[in-house]
């Protein structure tokens, strides 16, 4: 092999090691994030009934760490959350819409919670779906809103 050909497949090699390291360590801060903020949103003092839930309506990672920490996933067209509930939607667009559609859900929102780092990239929401695996992070890594059901 030419010496010239095994420079370009090293350099493809580290390039493909050094792509796969961005994307684990960009995936891994969000999941650290999603753990962190289900963390946090269990343990705020949202001034909860004894006969109340806290439900969470999430994606993905978030949704499996709200589970850990013994919040009900929210079926929107099967579950009724009553007054005094708690709602922890993730602030992504299309879930907030969803929730927003059931008027007869009358909502205060109590608190965004956001957890964020340096870091300038993050996973898209559509990840593991999706045609852009990857965008630059503006703002938070993960926000949340708390509503509370009136």
């Amino acid at each position: 092999m030419k010496e010239s050909s095994q420079n370009l497949l090293q350099l493809i090699i580290c390039f493909g090691i050094s792509l796969g390291v961005l994307f684990y360590s960009v995936d891994f801060l969000d999941a650290q994030a999603a753990k962190q903020i289900a963390h946090e949103i269990k343990h705020r003092d949202w001034n909860i009934g004894k006969d109340n839930t806290h439900w969470h309506l999430t994606w993905w990672g978030l949704s499996y760490y709200a589970d850990k920490q013994g919040l009900k996933q929210l079926a929107i067209n099967q579950t009724i959350p009553k007054k005094g509930d708690i709602i922890s939607v993730h602030n992504i667009e299309e879930l907030v819409k969803d929730l927003k559609m059931h008027r007869e859900l009358d909502l205060e929102l109590l608190e965004t919670v956001n957890v964020g780092d340096g870091f300038p990239l993050r996973t898209t929401w559509n990840y593991y779906s999706g045609r852009t695996p990857m965008e630059h992070n503006q703002g938070p890594r993960v926000s949340i809103l708390v509503y509370k059901v009136r």
